[in-house]
């Protein structure tokens, strides 16, 4: 379920590939990119709610659940400003591989 911004100047719209499930943002130019960056930004609710109807319409096909992101521009970067959201932009909190060998040296 979708949690409602916090009442945010700036959004994204956020979802997952349906190819590969990977996070992915909506862009200016209508397409689907990895990268936040080029993320196209809104600067009111009501923009980001339209946007979020066409996106969720664009679902069908090319991605999962379309919802709002909280954003802020921060040196230069754009940056989600809920915790969850930086983890979807940076990757896993904990290295898989690391863990695997530790749990394999400690039996």
């Amino acid at each position: 379920m979708m949690k409602k911004p916090r009442s945010a100047t700036q959004l994204v719209i956020s979802a997952n590939d349906a190819g590969d499930g990977r996070t992915v943002y909506r862009t200016a130019d209508s397409r689907w990119t990895r990268d936040i960056a080029e993320a196209r930004i809104e600067t009111s609710q009501a923009g980001a709610e339209a946007l979020l109807a066409i996106c969720t319409a664009d679902s069908a096909v090319r991605v999962v659940d379309p919802y709002l992101v909280e954003v802020v521009i921060q040196d230069g970067h754009v940056r989600p400003v809920r915790y969850r959201e930086l983890i979807r932009v940076e990757g896993p909190t904990v290295d898989p591989l690391t863990d695997l060998l530790s749990s394999r040296d400690a039996a």
